[in-house]
């Protein structure tokens, strides 16, 4: 029954993206949406065994909404060795969280929040912002504790499914960008294990990422519930943004292959920090896979402004705006991982 719901869910998201294009077609969304939903119908998911696929060091990459995981992502899957959610490096801009574009069929340990009905009290339109504050944290917090055989079959059938759908060459590595995955680190590396994955964190300044959350439409009455002010909101996209950093830090402790990069980092100097990213996750660096003048998207892609030429000063508008009492906020809320991380308002 939560299956059906989900996919109707899912079904209506779609509806949604067609209609607010009904005056004209276009037919970039068309494709981008049949990318991002065609999986959900695949009848071979459900009939094949895929027992002869290895996974290989699946990479999960974690961090808030807004981190700047889509750049990073993209970067990684114009190598070809790499597969997604939606596809190889022919289609190395389409959606990358399978959480989401795969979630009426997943556990429901590994939904997004639109995907896990009824939503927590007060919810009426869920964003990843939610999912990480003091209210909801442990709905969406996974440990080694919830491992289940079950589970692990299910998560390895379908990153199975997936890379043999995609690959274009003997060694494939399957990536995911999930955001509420940060919170599961532990049972994604028990799920795994075997296959040894890979875990990159990536973080962005929290007087930037935060009041950026709290400025956007996640903590709006209309999505939210509730008719919160300013200082709330921030407040509010504080304690996510404290809760996923403290979590994945210390969960990264314990696991074999953990990676922190910093956003700003990549962007200041995007052929060392990639070079690494590289080298960590075990694929060859090419100048190649770095945002260049004449790229062509990929068809069927969204947040093509998400690419070239790469922003250095992304952070500066938002800390321009903020002002002495919000940064007290940020500062009372983030502090020992705001020195921890290295971040400044300024």
């Amino acid at each position: 029954m939560k299956i059906f719901k989900s996919m109707k869910s899912t079904i209506n998201r779609i509806r949604k993206l067609i209609q607010q294009n009904k005056n004209f077609v276009d037919p970039n969304l068309l494709y981008y949406t049949y990318r991002r939903y065609n999986n959900l119908f695949d009848i071979k998911r459900m009939i094949k065994n895929y027992d002869h696929v290895k996974i290989e060091h699946p990479i999960f990459m974690l961090g808030t909404q807004g981190n700047g995981n889509t750049l990073i992502s993209r970067m990684i899957r114009r190598h070809p060795n790499i597969v997604s959610v939606t596809g190889n490096y022919k289609y190395w801009a389409g959606a990358d969280e399978m959480n989401s574009v795969l979630g009426p069929i997943l556990p429901e340990e590994f939904r997004s929040i639109e995907h896990i009905k009824p939503y927590p009290d007060n919810i009426i339109y869920p964003f990843d912002w939610v999912c990480g504050i003091n209210r909801y944290y442990h709905n969406f917090r996974n440990e080694e504790k919830d491992f289940t055989i079950e589970l692990q079959n299910k998560m390895n059938h379908i990153v199975k499914w997936l890379i043999n759908k995609y690959q274009v060459n003997s060694n494939p590595r399957f990536i995911d960008k999930s955001q509420n995955y940060t919170l599961k680190m532990p049972l994604l590396e028990r799920i795994f294990r075997k296959s040894k994955p890979k875990f990159i964190l990536v973080t962005r300044n929290p007087y930037a990422s935060c009041y950026r959350a709290a400025n956007g439409n996640t903590y709006r009455k209309e999505n939210f519930g509730l008719d919160l002010n300013l200082k709330i909101k921030i407040e509010l996209a504080c304690q996510h943004w404290k809760n996923y950093m403290e979590t994945a830090i210390e969960d990264g402790s314990k696991v074999d292959n953990f990676l922190l990069i910093r956003f700003e980092d990549v962007l200041n100097f995007p052929e060392k920090k990639m070079n690494q990213i590289c080298k960590f996750i075990g694929i060859d660096f090419s100048k190649d896979l770095l945002p260049q003048k004449d790229d062509v998207i990929p068809f069927g892609s969204k947040r093509t402004n998400r690419w070239y030429p790469l922003r250095p000063n992304v952070n500066k508008k938002y800390l321009m705006k903020i002002d002495t009492k919000e940064i007290e906020i940020i500062n009372k809320n983030c502090g020992s991982l705001i020195e921890y991380l290295n971040y400044s308002s300024k």
